[in-house]
Parts: C-alpha cells; structure tokens; sequence
C-alpha cells in the first residue's frame, strides 16, 4: 500500500515536471491556448475574477525551492528541505498541487547515536472565483512525519478565502476550511525499539476539524542612497 502511494506521488511530479517542461516548450507556439501570464502579475495569487475579461488560455505557474545546511561539533545535523509546486487555471477554476519532502539526519559525537528525521507531504486544491475577493476551495492532502510517528495521515477540506487587502505591493487573504481527518501511526517503529517493544499499539482514528489559515505577501522596497 506504501509503494503504491509512492507511486502516485512520483508519477504527480512527473506530471508536473512534463507539463512544465511542455508549457515551456510550446508557449510561443501555442500562445492562443497556453501561457505563463507573465503580463497578470501573480494571477496565481488572485481570484480568477479580478480579471476582466477573463484570460482564455490556460495559464500555468510553476515554483521550487531547496534548503541544505550542515552543522558540526558535539552533535552533527545535515538538512534537506524542498518544495516544489504547479498552479493551473482554466478561467474561473485554478489547479494547486504541491509536494514537499524534508530529511534531517542528526549524529551525536558521543555514544555515536543518530536519529533520522523524515517527512512527506503532498497536497491537491481545486478553487472556483465567485467573486474577485472570494473563493470556494475543496481539496486533500496526505503526509507522512517519523517525527510524530505518522504513518499516513489524509486530510480532506472545504471551505473558502476572502482578500482581504490586494494592492500592488501587499496582499492579505484569510481563509476558512472544515475537514475530515484519517491518522495511521507508525506502531512498528515505535516497538522496534528494545525500550518499548512491548508498548502497545496506537489505533488510528478519524476526526472532524476547522482550519483557519491567512496568507501574506508583501513586496519590500530596496531604498537606494544615491
């Protein structure tokens, strides 16, 4: 079942990477159909209905990022962090789906003892502009922690968000979401070790849940002394 929820997830970055590399490729060709939107300035940011008329093509945006920092001493840590997401949108639906992976792995110099930190999440959002301020937004996501000992955790939400400020430089959305929770935990982990062989074993649950969350950007000007 975990390969097969790998796979899902490697053939998703697939996708995205193919339909990037795609967009890039035939976007002067196919200008009509698809298009990075570069002259909306951040559309992706925006309710599909600030625009009028609305964009035709359908417009992509895709953004990655990775951290790696490396420490010494009493306690070694090595740190990878990346990041990666694709933005469709297809007049007043947008597409969010976006896949994020960490992996710390720290060592103490006395006794040796290493302790490994992985996690995985991956996320899927639909949106529908009802207006140029608001949006009704479904989706999912599942994540995997060994932090929190989480074998797999799916969450599944509905809601909505409203801007609250769009200007030029700073944007301030607020959004309002109730969901569906399924946790598993990693029981074997926790019981292979020898402190703990006999603890026993954690059942899964499922619960109901509000989420409320806020966005901010805000584009700081350089001053220059001249």
């Amino acid at each position: 079942m975990k390969k097969l929820r790998l796979s899902v997830v490697f053939l998703s970055l697939l996708a995205i990477a193919s339909m990037s590399v795609g967009a890039a490729d035939n976007v002067q060709k196919m200008s009509s159909s698809i298009s990075d939107g570069k002259e909306l300035d951040r559309w992706w940011l925006k309710s599909a209905k600030k625009y009028n008329p609305l964009p035709n093509p359908l417009l992509y945006h895709f953004e990655g990022t990775y951290s790696y920092s490396d420490s010494g001493g009493n306690v070694k840590a090595e740190s990878h962090i990346g990041n990666i997401k694709l933005t469709l949108r297809k007049q007043l639906f947008t597409s969010s789906t976006e896949y994020g992976v960490g992996n710390v792995e720290t060592t103490k110099q006395i006794g040796g003892k290493e302790i490994v930190i992985k996690n995985q999440r991956f996320q899927q959002a639909l949106r529908l502009a009802l207006t140029d301020k608001l949006d009704a937004v479904v989706g999912g996501a599942w994540t995997e922690n060994t932090a929190k000992y989480l074998e797999d955790r799916y969450v599944y939400y509905g809601g909505a968000r409203y801007t609250v400020i769009d200007t030029d430089d700073l944007d301030l959305m607020l959004g309002g979401f109730y969901g569906d929770t399924d946790t598993e935990f990693m029981n074997h982990e926790i019981q292979n070790m020898l402190k703990y062989k006999d603890f026993p074993s954690v059942d899964g649950y499922s619960s109901n849940a509000i989420y409320l969350n806020q966005r901010l950007h805000w584009k700081m000007a350089l001053l220059h002394k001249y």
